[in-house]
């Protein structure tokens, strides 16, 4: 292969990624658009285009993008049991992050699967925790919300008989929310000799 045509295939693969990347844009531009307008599942549809794209440094963030959404539509109209599977599928393509402990959280939690919601509550806040040290913002977007993680979470340990570890969770969540009368009481009460 001469320089000339080596030349040539690279110009054409850079016009073929941005093609691939403007087409990508258009149809999460889509689905942004049906999830404003409240059609959740023709967001899902694009997202699922979206998704399904190969993985390249300029699609990356868009495909995580198209994940996020999709889950967030799923959740919409309560279809906790594709709000997992979207995240088992993230999370082979790009590992475990901050939105999809969070997504998992709520799915879990809506379906009464209270068990497990501590365990995915700490996945969430060791991810925080990774996020606040500066990891990357695209799979970021739950980050502003670790209080209401930890008010499930402890709200789950007393479901399930843990008080004392439901206790030091819930001083946790009031840094986050120290105006919560309602779980500064409950902190007091159970701070009580006489609980």
């Amino acid at each position: 292969m001469s320089d000339n045509d080596l030349k040539s295939n690279i110009v054409a693969d850079k016009k073929d990624t941005a093609g691939v990347r403007g087409d990508l844009n258009e149809t999460l531009s889509l689905a942004k658009d049906r999830f404003g307008k409240n059609n959740f599942q023709a967001a899902i549809d694009a997202c699922e285009k979206v998704t399904s794209i190969e993985i390249s440094p300029d699609t990356t963030p868009t495909i995580i993008e198209g994940y996020y959404l999709w889950c967030l539509a799923c959740l919409k109209m309560n279809r906790f049991d594709e709000v997992l599977d979207v995240c088992s599928k993230s999370r082979s393509r790009f590992g475990h992050y901050l939105d999809l402990a969070y997504f998992e959280l709520i799915a879990v939690g809506a379906r009464g699967a209270v068990p497990d919601v501590p365990g995915l509550a700490e996945t969430y806040m060791s991810l925080w925790s990774e996020v606040e040290k500066g990891a990357e913002p695209s799979k970021n977007h739950t980050f502003g919300i670790a209080g209401q993680v930890l008010l499930m979470w402890g709200q789950a340990l007393e479901q399930l008989r843990s008080p004392d570890e439901a206790l030091a969770i819930y001083k946790k969540y009031l840094l986050f929310h120290p105006e919560d009368t309602d779980i500064s009481n409950r902190v007091t009460a159970m701070e009580s000799p006489n609980r």
